[in-house]
């Protein structure tokens, strides 16, 4: 899935892509543990240019730390650490990771948390009338279309509610994007939009 629309590309046109050329192909999964694709990490044995990028900071809820990862072919790992710099994740990072990466059933209950919270909030938006659109999504966010997304933007935030402005971004032309928080959060901005007059 990617940002900003929160869609995934179809995994044909990936494959490809990864087949057709004779370089390195990167997919970035980030919000991949929110989507019902699979992913291509199953594919890094045979398909030797590609390289799978996964982060901490979504699904395992380790933005602070700001830990990726990176997956490939072994051969492709050997000469990507020939360049990388030493020393480059601090000990502390480690062991915030090692331990976040510990409690699997945390990161299901968070998930299975965002994806009831998305659907639930899609459904939410769509009985706006000023939001024209309420695209699927793949992600821990929604991408909607409203008729004046300045507007609601700066109402928002007068509120302290943060989203963030996609309306310039080419192809999201009237686009706000709503990253999914708690239901408390969640339940706030509804309540929020509910005043909003256009």
């Amino acid at each position: 899935p990617n940002n900003p629309t929160s869609n995934s590309l179809e995994r044909e046109a990936v494959l490809k892509i990864i087949d057709g050329v004779n370089c390195i192909v990167v997919v970035d999964e980030a919000y991949i543990d929110f989507s019902q694709d699979p992913g291509f990490l199953s594919l890094l044995k045979e398909k030797k240019n590609l390289v799978v990028l996964q982060t901490l900071s979504k699904a395992w809820g380790l933005a602070g730390i700001r830990l990726g990862m990176l997956f490939a072919h072994p051969q492709l790992v050997e000469y990507i650490s020939r360049v990388k710099y030493p020393y480059n994740i601090s000990g502390l990072t480690i062991d915030a990771a090692l331990r976040g990466l510990e409690d699997t059933a945390r990161r299901s209950i968070w998930i299975k948390a965002i994806l009831e919270e998305r659907s639930r909030m899609a459904t939410e938006l769509e009985s706006f009338p000023y939001v024209r659109e309420v695209f699927p999504s793949d992600a821990n966010f929604l991408l909607i279309k409203v008729d004046d997304p300045a507007a609601v933007y700066e109402f928002l935030m007068i509120k302290g509610i943060i989203i963030r402005d996609r309306s310039s971004v080419p192809l999201c032309e009237g686009c706000l994007r709503i990253t999914i928080g708690t239901s408390e959060e969640n339940r706030a901005l509804q309540n929020a939009l509910k005043t909003f007059q256009p």
